[in-house]
């Protein structure tokens, strides 16, 4: 009985794996998947309802430094750094497919590949500080607003959201096609993080203003005006996170004490509600929405140096402990929900 119950849950985890590589070659109905790294280098998928990992990409060279999945969950983009000359190389993946797609002479430490909408080519920022678009058919088109940083794409992908590196830039909008560009928050420096809204009418970004130690969290109208501030308490506020209902935004919140650690909340957009989801002496960070609203992924060390991921549920985020996804122990600070 014991050996048939073994055999059994060998079956089961390798026709989960079989699952895994095969519906990443297309969206569909699926369980929620996080995908993450880990020793020996290489990219890992893990089923968060039945706690079963499979391997993606393995025997790897180099532990990966960032990755995402395309919107449409066909290909995963991902980031090596070249020790031999400190570039990037820009890869993407499809079951039993790897490609080499860009070798970027200078690329932001941890920025994932930034898909467009309809996951046909992916936006970058190239040596020049310009943001240039990647067709995954070929060819390269680059924007010419440099110095320029953290591009976001607008739901459409007629438009991308981006940091002037200038001084005084700010918030700026490029058209993709025409390349008009509509400035939306400039004259000021400190502006961080800008996330589009999942409807396409609102951008969030977060701002320590000059004459302030703290920095909070703000949306501003896509086609522009006055932005509007969100959180005030005191403390450190950064890298908002839309839910995908575009109801709630999860962030990063630094409590206002000397040596804080970030813990994660969460603000209600209609009722401006604040949740703190987490209330913990160690880190906790880097809140993600599963694709279908339903959870909210984060990343702490709570339990071990080596940053492990929770999982709450988006109905329960007031729960005194989340719940965890036990051994997943991660190399960095990093994953990214399949869609």
């Amino acid at each position: 009985m014991i050996r048939r119950l073994a055999a059994m849950a060998t079956i089961w985890a390798v026709a989960l794996v079989a699952v895994f590589v095969v519906r990443a070659a297309a969206s569909g109905a699926h369980t929620p998947q996080v995908t993450f790294a880990d020793a020996p280098p290489g990219l890992y998928a893990h089923d968060i309802y039945h706690h079963i990992s499979a391997t993606l990409i393995g025997s790897l060279d180099r532990m990966p430094v960032a990755w995402a999945w395309s919107p449409d969950g066909s290909r995963l983009g991902y980031v090596l750094l070249d020790s031999t000359d400190g570039a990037y190389d820009l890869l993407t993946w499809r079951p039993g497919i790897r490609e080499s797609v860009l070798h970027v002479e200078d690329m932001p430490f941890g920025s994932p590949p930034a898909w467009s909408p309809d996951s046909r080519s992916i936006i970058y920022v190239d040596q020049r500080q310009d943001l240039c678009i990647l067709a995954l058919t070929g060819g390269t088109r680059c924007l010419n607003v440099q110095p320029a940083g953290q591009p976001t794409w607008s739901p459409d992908g007629a438009a991308v959201a981006y940091l002037s590196r200038v001084r005084g830039g700010g918030l700026l909008r490029v058209a993709v096609d025409s390349g008009q560009i509509t400035p939306l928050f400039t004259g000021i420096d400190g502006v961080n993080n800008p996330r589009w809204s999942p409807d396409g009418a609102w951008i969030a970004f977060s701002y320590e203003p000059p004459e302030d130690e703290t920095r909070h969290l703000y949306i501003i109208a896509a086609s522009g005006g006055e932005p509007i501030l969100l959180t005030g308490q005191d403390g450190w506020q950064d890298q908002a996170v839309w839910s995908p209902d575009g109801q709630r935004i999860a962030y990063n919140h630094y409590p206002a004490v000397p040596n804080s650690r970030p813990d994660v909340a969460v603000i209600d957009l209609e009722t401006r509600a604040i949740t703190r989801v987490t209330h913990h002496p160690q880190t906790d960070t880097d809140p993600r929405w599963s694709p279908d609203g339903r959870s909210l992924a984060f990343v702490s060390d709570r339990y071990d140096v080596r940053p492990r991921l929770h999982v709450v549920p988006a109905d329960r985020l007031d729960a005194v402990e989340p719940l965890d996804t036990p051994g997943i122990a991660m190399r960095l600070y990093a994953y990214a929900w399949r869609p």
